[in-house]
């Protein structure tokens, strides 16, 4: 299957499930993040968080705060006049990553059930 066929038919599952949650009245910010309508534009093809497994869920979201979170605390650790945090902040970075993408995968997935919703893999191939 070449790119355009993969991405084709990405892009045909993708309007199959958002189709599902908004019968289902799911809002459109639910269903499709500013984030992730970020990651979709530049090329990730991804499934909408609501139908995503708790996995993909983990690692998307985390990473995400992770790599958000980490520049953040340095820069205002350095502003602040402490330089010396950057262990802690190397540790934190994931610790607080990992506790945010759990949180969010639980949440989503709860979610997910409370709408009726299959996961990504359940909408065909």
């Amino acid at each position: 299957m070449t790119n355009r066929a993969r991405g084709n038919a990405f892009q045909a599952r993708l309007d199959a499930a958002l189709a599902l949650m908004a019968k289902r009245g799911i809002r459109p910010m639910q269903a499709q993040p500013p984030v992730v309508r970020l990651l979709w534009r530049a090329g990730l093809q991804l499934p909408p968080p609501l139908m995503a497994s708790f996995s993909t869920n983990l690692l998307t979201m985390g990473a995400l705060f992770m790599l958000l979170w980490a520049p953040l605390t340095w820069g205002t650790v350095r502003w602040m006049g402490m330089p010396d945090l950057a262990l802690a902040i190397a540790t934190g970075a994931p610790c607080a990553g990992l506790l945010y993408g759990v949180a969010m995968a639980a949440l989503l997935q709860r979610m997910r059930r409370r709408h009726s919703l299959p996961e990504w893999r359940a909408l065909g191939p």
